[in-house]
């Protein structure tokens, strides 16, 4: 995570930790022949985690991996807090930006997005 600070990068650490937090989360991943090329993590219509294996970035795993949780929304909104490094990532997938970037209080840089669903822009 080289766009955030030390701190940042010590609170997603202990996110990713957090046994209770992971448990949490529903999970889908891409996998070849027993290797995981991405996972996307989702809690309640919200993104939490989202990585596919730099050799495999622009192969359509990712966007696969998408797919899976939109058909699973059912044409709600689905919400991201995206890091710098993925908001064009989120942009090509449908996203938007409905706020600036911020910075948590632990740290990590995120742009609140939003993808809208069927039912438009914003809606539930």
């Amino acid at each position: 995570a080289p766009d955030y600070s030390p701190e940042g990068v010590e609170a997603f650490r202990g996110y990713l930790e957090n046994p209770e937090a992971i448990s949490a989360l529903t999970v889908y991943g891409a996998l070849e022949e027993g290797r995981l090329l991405g996972t996307l993590a989702a809690l309640e219509g919200q993104i939490a985690l989202f990585f596919v294996e730099p050799e495999y970035h622009r192969k359509g795993i990712g966007r696969q991996l998408f797919q899976t949780i939109l058909s699973e929304q059912g044409g709600r909104a689905i919400r991201v807090n995206a890091g710098p490094y993925a908001v064009g990532i989120y942009r090509r997938l449908g996203f938007f930006s409905i706020d600036e970037e911020r910075v948590s209080e632990d740290g990590i840089r995120y742009t609140p997005m939003i993808f809208p669903g069927s039912g438009g822009p914003g809606r539930e």
